[in-house]
């Protein structure tokens, strides 16, 4: 798989910003977490643990632990902001599916994913960073996390990924 740590940007993403006012869960396992610790910020100032996860931006052994603590029950829901959008089409369908066996562990069975689309673009591109982004609407992963989970709602900005 390559890597997709160039195209963080460094803020709390929209997902996560949603989440935090629900509140309807008393854990998170972020799938792809990211590398600049806005996410780990904000929930460090809530009674809510958080356990990130990212090959590219966490140390094994913090990614290695946080899988641990979700096979154990830890995590009440998986989070997936901006994730799916800068994975290159060859390694789509194996991240979903380490998404999907990911989310079987959770207490709620249930994964929320957003994706980064920007309407003025009309084609997937190089970031400024050096990383790629695909632009593509929400829309567009129904099918191809339909092809993996039995339920997938859209709920806002946001899809709702049950197994």
């Amino acid at each position: 798989m390559k890597e997709t740590a160039k195209s963080s940007l460094g803020q709390l993403p929209a997902l996560h910003k949603y989440l935090l006012e629900q509140r309807s869960f008393f854990s998170v396992f972020d799938f792809g977490a990211g590398k600049y610790g806005k996410t780990d910020q904000a929930y460090a100032e809530t009674n809510l643990a958080y356990y990130p996860y990212d090959p590219y931006n966490r140390d094994a052994a913090s990614n290695e632990h946080n899988v641990q603590c979700l096979k154990w029950g830890h995590c009440s829901i998986l989070a997936c902001a901006n994730v799916l959008n800068v994975v290159p089409d060859e390694d789509l369908q194996l991240v979903i599916n380490k998404l999907y066996d990911f989310t079987t562990w959770t207490k709620q069975k249930t994964c929320y994913v957003s994706v980064y689309y920007n309407r003025d673009l009309e084609q997937d591109r190089s970031t400024s960073y050096g990383g790629y982004q695909r632009n593509k609407p929400l829309a567009w992963y129904i099918p191809k996390l339909e092809g993996f989970f039995d339920s997938v709602k859209k709920e806002k900005n946001f899809l709702v990924c049950k197994p």
